[in-house]
Parts: C-alpha cells; sequence; structure tokens
C-alpha cells in the first residue's frame, strides 16, 4: 500500500472555480437549484465529442451508462457509472429534486456541489461532472472501490500501525489542504473515509462543510458526536481547523486501539452529551 500522499497534476487556469447560485425559495414553492451543466476542470477530463449532457436512453447519462445502486443517502441514491468511451468507473450521485424541500437542505446541497468544484487533491473524492435534468442533478464522481474505512476497520478488527500509519498521513494531507482553502469539513469520521483500488484514503460527503475566514470561530453544533471536540458539544465556539483535527484524533484512535468499533462509540457516547446532528431549519454557519 503506497503511503505516500503524492502529488497530483491539475491542469486548469485557477483553483477558484465557478460558484454555484443558490437560490433562496419561499418552501411552498419548489426548490430551484440552479448549477452548471458543464464539465469540471479536471487532470482527468477527455476530450469528447459534443452531446446535450441531458440525453438519456434506457440507463445511460449522457456519457455515462448507469449500473447498480451502491449508496442510498437522504436525497438520493450513489449508482455505479462506466464511461462509454473510457470504460472508467465512476460513482454518480443521484439526488432527487422533490426530496430537496428546505431552504437549509438546498443551501446544503449547493454548498458541497461548490466545495468539491473547489478542492483538488489526491485524497479528496473529485467531482469530473455535473448533469442536471428536470427532476434529478447527477454529480458525476470519482469511484472508490475499497469501501468504507469503517468497515476496513470493522473486518480487520484493529488496522496494523504501519498502515494506519499511511492512512492517517493522507488524512491529515487532505485535511490540510481543505483548511488552505478555508474550508472546514466539521463531519470527518471512518464512514465519511473512502478507500479506492490502491487502498488510498478519498474523504468525502462535504454536506455539513463551510467557509471561514481567517481568526473566525464558528457556532453550529453539527457531525456525529462520538467525533465532534468538547467546544462543540459543549455548545461553545470553536476554531474550525481543531474541529477535524480533533476529529482525525479520534479516527487515529479508532483504528490503531479499539478492537471493535461499536464498543467505541458506546464508550464515547457515555463520556458525551448529545449535540444537534444537523440543524433543522436554520443555515449552517
Amino acid at each position: 500500500m503506497a503511503c505516500m500522499a503524492s502529488p497530483v497534476a491539475i491542469r486548469h487556469p485557477s483553483p477558484v472555480l465557478t460558484m454555484v447560485n443558490v437560490v433562496t425559495v419561499p418552501k411552498s414553492q419548489a426548490p430551484q437549484i440552479h448549477v452548471p451543466v458543464s464539465p469540471v476542470p479536471s487532470a482527468r477530463s477527455t476530450a469528447l465529442p459534443q452531446r446535450s449532457p441531458h440525453a438519456m436512453s434506457n440507463k445511460t447519462l449522457g456519457h455515462y451508462i448507469l449500473g447498480k445502486t451502491i449508496g442510498e443517502g437522504t436525497f438520493g441514491k450513489v449508482k455505479l457509472g462506466r464511461h462509454i468511451l473510457t470504460g472508467e468507473r465512476v460513482a454518480v450521485k443521484v439526488l432527487e429534486k422533490d426530496r430537496i424541500q428546505e431552504v437549509a437542505d438546498i443551501e446544503r446541497v449547493a454548498r458541497e456541489v461548490q466545495l468539491l468544484k473547489l478542492i483538488r487533491h489526491p485524497h479528496v473524492v473529485q467531482l469530473f461532472e455535473i448533469i442536471e435534468t428536470k427532476g434529478q442533478l447527477y454529480l458525476i464522481m470519482e469511484y472508490a472501490s475499497g469501501g468504507e474505512l469503517f468497515d476496513y476497520i470493522v473486518q480487520h478488527q484493529r488496522v496494523p500501525e504501519v498502515d494506519a500509519c499511511c492512512f492517517f498521513h493522507q488524512i491529515i494531507a487532505g485535511v490540510e489542504k481543505i483548511h488552505q482553502l478555508n474550508v472546514v469539513h466539521r463531519d470527518l469520521k471512518p464512514e465519511n473515509l473512502l478507500l479506492d483500488e490502491h487502498k488510498c484514503i478519498k474523504i468525502v460527503d462535504f454536506g455539513l462543510s463551510n467557509r471561514f475566514e481567517p481568526n473566525q470561530l464558528l457556532k453550529t453544533a453539527c457531525g456525529s458526536p462520538c467525533y465532534a471536540p468538547p467546544e462543540m458539544v459543549s455548545g461553545q465556539s470553536y476554531v474550525p481547523q481543531m474541529c477535524d483535527l480533533w476529529s482525525c484524533g479520534v479516527i487515529l484512535f479508532a483504528m490503531v486501539v479499539a478492537l471493535r468499533i461499536p464498543t467505541l462509540r458506546h464508550f464515547i457516547r457515555r463520556s458525551s452529551p448529545p449535540t444537534t446532528a444537523r440543524p433543522p431549519s436554520s443555515a449552517i454557519r
């Protein structure tokens, strides 16, 4: 297993990509999520013949063939896809617009897309393309065939120290890049860390992430109580970067010490008062 966080060559004019327009609408109206449908700049982009991204026949979406469902979330499913010309496998996150009713949910989805377009790093999952139809929003993303780090820990009961060092090095490298862009993840946990075919870490799920200014403190308690820092759990303001680093420490402990994740979670939950997993209607700050 490669334990070096290799640099990635990204060929695009600027790390600051086109921002997503978030339209705030009354709850009584259908949600409107406006995103560009052009491919996201990426080192892995290939020249393709011009074709409408909305063209769909059978299980074909644009230049991709959709396969089996490999996951399911709050707003839809994640399907395995394959590029028609190159044969490369991708993960296609299907967001059902009729499930995105609350204004906070609209802002959350738009923020996640915006941040995925911004971050380019070998240990952060990559967004390749966005395709929008009348009822769905399709996010064409990097596919990590190794599954969740959570399942890897459960399967092995504990991660060998050498492998844990490699995983932790990759996690920190990805988090460092995220923080350099003034972004905080706020939901780092083994379930949100995927492994690719080479057992390299891919940080996913930026639904609770946000931008921050230098020296700014954040207030919202969000994410998983098991991995949240004490100041967040107790309702105090917190330093964004320190929030993620605390979570990384708990993940490291889970890898090298915990024989069983459920036992670890039970111990942490007994030691920590509950916190709000997701703010119900207010904007996430």
